[in-house]
């Protein structure tokens, strides 16, 4: 159902083609039975992984950002141990890593703030919001290579964690000289992805 309506509305990510759209429409049928058979998978799986007493990558994340956001003092002894934090490939980061790197780069002054266990963009949003401390964080990426969607990255993260170093006197810096390639590669890449991509920003 979700792949059927996702197919008719045309989404921009290749959803909205006709395959795509008939590969939907095969599939409507069987939501309820794929849907029951997921949700066992996902059972037996997270089973396996207590019996074992193991976390996945996506469990140690979301129990990390948890624990620093419930406890002050783990988000204290964070902190004291991560004075400075660098993020490379930053558009392939998710919200929970957002809020794991807004987390340890928090203002140190008046640190650790309390913080709900409520999560959100609105009143409970407090993790994204929190003040960061000056010079002690800088991420890098390129916003058109989140196309890739790798381990659930989200663009709008991206464009979050911007904002919110600016709003703490932060600046963006646009790396503009290519120091991978030869300016014949490059301008030849440039030529033919101008009809693809559109520019927005001066990246």
């Amino acid at each position: 159902v979700v792949v059927l309506r996702d197919a008719l509305r045309g989404k921009s990510d290749g959803t909205g083609s006709p395959g795509a759209l008939w590969m939907a429409w095969r599939m409507a049928p069987y939501d309820a039975t794929v849907r029951a058979l997921v949700k066992e998978a996902i059972a037996s799986y997270e089973q396996a992984l207590d019996d074992l007493g193991a976390l996945d990558f996506t469990a140690l994340l979301v129990r990390t950002r948890d624990l620093l956001r419930s406890s002050a003092e783990a988000r204290l002894q964070a902190q004291r141990r991560f004075k400075v934090v660098l993020v490379d490939e930053f558009q392939d980061t998710n919200r929970v890593q957002l809020e794991l790197v807004l987390l340890l780069a928090e203002k140190r002054e008046g640190a650790p703030r309390p913080l709900s266990l409520e999560l959100g963009e609105g009143p409970n949003a407090e993790t994204i919001d929190v003040p960061l401390e000056p010079a002690a964080l800088a991420v890098v990426g390129d916003r058109k290579q989140a196309i890739y969607d790798f381990r659930g990255a989200d663009v709008a993260v991206f464009e979050r964690m911007a904002r919110s170093i600016e709003a703490s006197g932060g600046q963006r810096q646009f790396l503009q000289q290519s120091r991978r390639s030869t300016n014949e590669v490059v301008e030849l890449c440039n030529n033919q992805s101008q009809r693809f991509l559109v520019r927005d920003d001066p990246s």
